[in-house]
């Protein structure tokens, strides 16, 4: 525990530093929240269900962008609550996680007419976006994210050449734009197929429903569901 207080602290230091508060150091930090939160997400499915969960939300790679969201903001929160007590720590990191929750459902309701998860079963929850179950969940997440991986990731990262790490970064990051702005264009028409039964009225439009038909976006996003197609058929 104190080797793992050591690297926190060094941590700290460097973003003060501005030495860790980079664009690629957050950027890489997105990365592997995005991962890490694919990883999680597959393994609780198994453990509830016995089959693994698959879990994305960008149509190419194993990406939970909430998670990678989560970490960055939690790397963010982690720096300016390193001096206080634990538990007011894990309160930080719960409700930092509940917050990128709370506004990533509302944004993807607004934007594509979709939710992805509903805590309404939970005996405490704010209109089914976040639950205190949930929000003490993300407080742990937290305190693993910055006991054990933050500062092992920062360590990795730290070691890896400015130069390649800079060439991987840009690459990476243009494949993250292309990647996040093609899931929302899939998404939107997506949302138009089902809900208005829009036709296509542009090339770009029928390639996307070419390339990702109905069928291919459900197996997809089998989390996703369609809120005023599911309010319709209740």
């Amino acid at each position: 525990m104190s080797a793992l207080r050591a690297r926190y602290r060094q941590m700290a230091k460097d973003s003060r530093q501005n030495k860790a508060c980079s664009f690629p150091t957050l950027f890489w930090l997105f990365i592997a929240g995005s991962l890490m939160g694919f990883v999680m997400e597959g393994v609780w499915h198994w453990l509830r269900k016995g089959t693994w969960g698959f879990r994305v939300a960008t149509l190419w790679g194993p990406f939970c962008v909430i998670y990678g969201v989560g970490a960055v903001a939690m790397y963010l929160i982690a720096v300016s609550v390193q001096k206080k007590r634990p538990l007011i720590q894990f309160a930080a990191f719960a409700l930092a996680g509940s917050a990128v929750e709370y506004i990533a459902s509302l944004f993807q309701e607004a934007a594509f007419g979709t939710v992805s998860w509903d805590y309404s079963h939970h005996t405490i929850n704010i209109g089914g976006r976040i639950s205190l179950q949930m929000t003490l969940i993300w407080g742990v997440i937290g305190m693993v994210l910055m006991y054990g991986i933050l500062p092992l990731l920062l360590s990795v990262f730290n070691r890896m050449h400015l130069s390649r790490r800079t060439v991987l970064c840009r690459v990476a990051a243009t494949f993250m734009c292309i990647n996040l702005l093609l899931t929302s264009a899939a998404l939107m028409r997506w949302q138009e197929r089902v809900i208005h039964a829009s036709p296509a009225s542009n090339a770009i439009e029928a390639y996307m429903d070419h390339q990702w038909p109905d069928e291919r976006m459900q197996k997809r996003f089998p989390n996703m569901e369609f809120v005023s197609h599911t309010e319709d058929n209740h």
